[in-house]
Parts: structure tokens; C-alpha cells; sequence
């Protein structure tokens, strides 16, 4: 009974790892035309908010890379930008995580010569517009500033947990 029961729980363990060897594979379809590049190019901008040419990225001491911007065709941002996750690409098709803070990483964009891809944005957009120096952009998302407040708040709790415990144990001890 246990050889059974053996045998097929190592093959459902098999065909599990199978499942998940398959469900992490990626395909990348052929892009067959020109034309179909740049319908590819032109849906990744319109369903981005800020498309731009970054340099290399430098990483800082957060989850996230910097990235000095050399030039933007959709969207404001400063003359650095921070990736979270960081990206090794050069022209970034990305949106915010949120208001200010840093980008999301990147979508891997299966099939996608960069270099192609930059002459089909210059030839669509133009040369595109430089990074506004004014705008400041932060390294990490604003709710990890809130982080020290909610673990006073819990701090807190447990003190007044304690403290009830012990005005509960004096009151009650002093009756008997």
C-alpha cells in the first residue's frame, strides 16, 4: 500500500513540475513586416505613460536603478529617473508606480530591436524633447514613508495591550 501510495504521489509531483515548467515559458511570436513593427512600436507608446531614452543605470541604495534621460517623447520627467526592479534597456516604454515615484520595470518587449525601434519614434514623433530640470523625481514610493508610522502605531497598540492586561490583573487581584 505504500508503494502505491509512493507512486503516485511522485507522479503527481512529476506532473506538477511539468505544469509548471510549461506555464513559465514564454513564446515570442515572429514579427513578419515592417508594418507590423511599428504597429507593435506605436501600441507599446499609446499604452505607456512616459516613453524615453535613458542611459545605463547606476544602482542606489534602494530596490530601484538610477537612470540619466537623454530623451523623452511621452511624458514628464526629470533628468534622472529611478526604475524599480532596474532595466538594462535603453528605451524604456514604461508607466509610474505612482504620482512621483519611481517607474515600473519595464515589460520585457518580446521581438523588439531597440535601435529599429528608436528610428520608427523619430520618424512617427520626432526628435523628441529634453527632461524637465525643475521636475524632481524620488528614488522610492511615498508609502514606505508611512512605514515608521505604522510600526509606532503597532508599538503603541502593544503597550496599551500590556498596560490593560496589567490594570486588569492589579484590579481584580485586590478584590479577593
Amino acid at each position: 500500500m505504500k508503494k502505491v501510495l509512493v507512486s503516485i504521489y511522485s507522479t503527481l509531483l512529476c506532473v506538477l513540475v511539468c505544469i509548471d515548467a510549461k506555464a513559465l515559458s514564454i513564446v515570442c511570436g515572429k514579427i513578419e513586416s515592417d508594418t507590423a513593427f511599428k504597429e507593435l512600436v506605436i501600441g507599446q507608446i499609446q499604452a505607456s505613460e512616459i516613453v524615453a531614452l535613458v542611459a545605463p543605470g547606476e544602482p542606489t541604495d534602494t530596490s530601484t536603478t538610477k537612470h540619466k534621460v537623454l530623451n523623452v517623447w511621452k511624458g514628464v520627467v526629470g533628468e534622472h529617473i529611478y526604475v524599480s526592479g532596474g532595466t538594462n534597456r535603453s528605451l524604456l516604454f514604461t508607466n509610474r508606480i505612482e504620482a512621483n515615484g519611481p517607474l515600473e520595470m519595464p515589460n520585457s518587449y518580446c521581438g523588439l530591436d531597440h535601435d529599429k525601434a528608436l528610428a520608427v519614434i523619430r520618424g512617427y514623433f520626432g526628435d523628441g524633447y529634453a527632461p524637465s530640470p525643475h521636475h524632481i523625481e524620488k528614488p522610492y514610493s511615498s508609502f514606505l514613508v508611512d512605514w515608521p508610522l505604522v510600526m509606532s502605531f503597532m508599538l503603541l497598540a502593544v503597550i496599551g495591550l500590556y498596560t490593560y492586561v496589567f490594570v486588569r490583573n492589579m484590579m481584580f487581584s485586590r478584590k479577593k
